[in-house]
């Protein structure tokens, strides 16, 4: 499929699918949505049949959307809304409603959407770059918490062992305490067998 001196080529659907990688279903879905979220209603051009026809500037789009649905925590419904409204810019429809269609404007509108093409990419890759930074400051969080874990895991231990030799401490402790009292106990009964041995 080819544009030749300003007249659009379409391919089928089926054509589309095996140029895209994707499986049939899948692309009618995206065409889909892509319809119900263009400001027209319609966004592909059909045949007499009502059968969805391509060209390489939709080929372009839906590269774009797929793309752009691989990043994480990226919903396909997000990733066409994010395209289409890049396509709808407003710098652009004015750009294209200020040409006519002859080779110079045409030029014209292929480096506005060059432009628009670059700044998708370069938006790509700041995303990309923050994306990065929120997967390392993750991967530190995740490291201070099993750091936090761990100390906690330690005063635990260490309470529990202090709370053993408190127990230990008062247990030996009452058993001098009833050591003594039985010694003591011992002596004052010998000193009342004495006294009572040497008053007969």
């Amino acid at each position: 499929m080819k544009d030749v001196e300003g007249v659009t080529e379409y391919i089928t659907t089926e054509e589309a699918a095996k140029k895209l990688g994707i499986q049939l279903p899948t692309l009618r879905k995206y065409a889909g949505m892509i319809d119900k979220n263009a400001k027209s209603g319609k966004y592909f051009e059909r045949d007499d049949r009502n059968y969805r026809l391509y060209t390489n500037d939709n080929i372009t789009t839906i590269n774009q959307i797929i793309a752009l649905k691989s990043r994480p925590k990226m919903t396909i419904e997000t990733a066409i809304e994010q395209i289409l409204n890049m396509e709808y810019n407003v710098d652009t429809l004015s750009a294209i409603e200020s040409h006519n269609a002859d080779n110079d404007d045409i030029t014209s509108l292929q480096k506005v959407l060059v432009s628009q093409n670059d700044l998708i990419q370069k938006k790509d890759e700041q995303l990309l770059h923050y994306d990065n930074q929120i997967i390392k400051y993750n991967e530190t969080i995740n490291q201070y918490e099993i750091l936090v874990k761990n100390l906690m895991e330690s005063n635990i231990n260490l309470a529990n062992q202090v709370e053993t030799m408190i127990n230990n401490q008062e247990q030996l402790t009452l058993v001098k305490t009833e050591e003594k009292q039985l010694q003591i106990e011992k002596d004052t009964e010998k000193q009342g067998f004495f006294s009572r041995l040497f008053k007969r």
